[in-house]
């Protein structure tokens, strides 16, 4: 029992890991592989089951932000908690390594007892959204738009595939820039557009953490819902929309296709704003059968991807799940040798020709279509050239 009292240095020659590992997992950057958690449960003589709440399965010590409507941790089980703190390990490790020299800054000071349709009508205007662009774009197409422009007011917006019982999305207020987790188990653009817009409504509101539109008894999530649905659904085009809709009320779920289409958002934002514009009666659709529906339409892909014979490079097909600005704050400190490449593959983990591929389609975002009127960081990394042509 006498190892129970090793000092860092002694455990680091026992166990034979380096400082940087030891100091990743008592800081909480880094969640231990299981087989890290076996060598240190048999140089300690103890079961590994000790590193683990038993009835939730959870880390012991391990900063979470993860709050439901009474303030209590989320019950979440071990992969969403892996899956979510190694997602703030990378947020944090570009953050650390950042030099822009700007942060992210909320427009407003709204909270939540501002307005909703004030904050709704000020958020479309923020997030650059036109009533021609909204209905032009492919689902697919809008979601990279507004991904695009949330990243440029300085957030990461990680893809990441999750239980999707378990949450839609996650926010956490790091500084400079903080993060943004979209669960894209749930295949559905219109229902990504959606969880995107009231995700960064959260993050506006400082009322972070782990999140699920679909839990309406809790105050945070109505309030970032209707924000949301006001933004990207506004009155004038909901009611332009209705005076086309061929659609009876009576095909209840045609009908509300028909406005989910035109507006590219899932059917869960639709029915909301039909309700509150009254178009639509707040018993329209049972709750349970609505809910049901609902979830099980998030699960079909909405289309809009490239040709099957198609050959992608890496960056082209991996870039959603980690967003540009994540890739250009650490290109931009790969470029005054802040980091290394080698850096680059031990903590995110993509091998250093993976993350040049990254780079190029990172760097190339100003010439997609999807960006007309926006402006990206530009950035280029010395040297890059002669690798990708060299790989």
């Amino acid at each position: 029992m006498a190892f129970r009292h090793l000092d860092e240095a002694e455990l680091i020659r026992l166990i034979g890991w380096n400082a940087d590992v030891v100091d990743q997992l008592s800081s909480g950057e880094k969640l231990p592989t299981l087989s890290q958690l076996d060598a240190l449960s048999s140089l300690l003589a103890v079961y590994s089951n000790t590193w683990f709440d038993k009835r939730e399965l959870k880390f012991k010590n391990v900063p979470v932000n993860f709050k439901t409507e009474r303030n209590k941790e989320a019950k979440l089980s071990l992969k969403t908690r892996r899956l979510l703190d190694t997602a703030l390990a990378k947020a944090k490790f570009a953050n650390r390594y950042s030099v822009s020299n700007r942060q992210f800054k909320p427009f407003g000071n709204f909270t939540l007892e501002s307005s909703v349709n004030e904050f709704g009508k000020l958020l479309r205007s923020h997030l650059k959204i036109t009533d021609q662009l909204q209905q032009q774009y492919t689902a697919g197409k809008f979601y990279n738009y507004l991904s695009d422009v949330i990243q440029n007011y300085g957030v990461y917006i990680f893809g990441k595939d999750g239980p999707t019982e378990e949450f839609r999305g996650f926010t956490s207020n790091l500084r400079p820039f903080p993060l943004i987790v979209i669960n894209t188990s749930i295949l559905s653009k219109k229902a990504q557009i959606f969880t995107l817009v009231h995700e960064y409504v959260h993050l506006l509101i400082g009322e972070t953490g782990i999140s699920d539109p679909y839990a309406t008894r809790n105050r945070v999530e109505r309030f970032c819902n209707s924000v949301a649905a006001i933004a990207l659904a506004p009155k004038r085009l909901v009611e332009k929309i209705a005076a086309t809709n061929k659609y009876s009320k009576s095909d209840k779920f045609e009908f509300l296709r028909y406005f989910s289409n035109k507006l590219n958002l899932s059917l869960q934002c639709v029915l909301i704003r039909l309700i509150k514009l009254k178009i639509v009666a707040s018993d329209f659709l049972p709750s349970a059968a609505r809910n049901a529906y609902f979830q099980l339409t998030d699960f079909k892909s909405d289309g809009g991807g490239g040709s099957k014979d198609q050959d992608y490079d890496y960056g082209q097909m991996q870039l959603w799940r980690y967003g540009h600005k994540f890739i250009a704050e650490l290109t931009k400190a790969l470029e005054v040798s802040k980091i290394s490449l080698i850096d680059v593959e031990d903590k995110i983990s993509v091998s250093e020709e993976n993350f040049i591929s990254l780079a190029k389609f990172a760097s190339g975002r100003a010439s997609d279509p999807g960006l007309e009127g926006i402006v990206i960081d530009s950035f280029s990394v010395p040297g890059f050239e002669y690798e990708i042509s060299g790989a």
